[in-house]
């Protein structure tokens, strides 16, 4: 099942989202692929006076966001960022691809790293992005 169907001139979306029982105030890591084809062509904050700074990188993206204090951790699953891609230039790829997480640091709202206990789910929509050619889905 494809997240988003990806073309020459159709990059796909998905939505990166946080659920947690205590209120989050920064999120940094990566996004990787788990083959080649795909890019990470832009990071959109979906919350209003988020602070980001996202890198390409050779396999995804890095990221690093401080969220504003307006967040309210009462509304679940948190929408933190909208993540576009496309496919690399060179390929042509027929096989979809996944995203998934490699290195991930949630921090509270005075900026102390929070242990994955109360973060309850991180996921890429459902729970890894799958991106499919244009062409069809595998």
């Amino acid at each position: 099942m494809c997240t988003s169907v990806v073309g020459p001139d159709r990059p796909g979306n998905a939505r990166l989202v946080i659920t947690s029982s205590a209120p989050v105030g920064g999120v940094q890591g990566k996004l990787v692929f788990d083959r080649p084809g795909l890019r990470v062509v832009g990071i959109d904050p979906l919350l209003q006076g988020t602070i980001l700074k996202w890198d390409p990188t050779p396999t995804g993206a890095s990221f690093v966001a401080v969220l504003p204090t307006v967040a309210r951790p009462d509304v679940q699953p948190l929408g933190l960022f909208s993540v576009r891609v496309a496919l690399v230039r060179e390929r042509r790829s027929r096989a979809s691809c996944g995203s998934r997480r490699t290195t991930l640091l949630v921090s509270d709202t005075n900026g102390s790293e929070m242990l994955m206990c109360p973060i309850t789910a991180l996921r890429l929509l459902d729970p890894s992005a799958r991106f499919c050619p244009e062409a069809g889905c595998d």
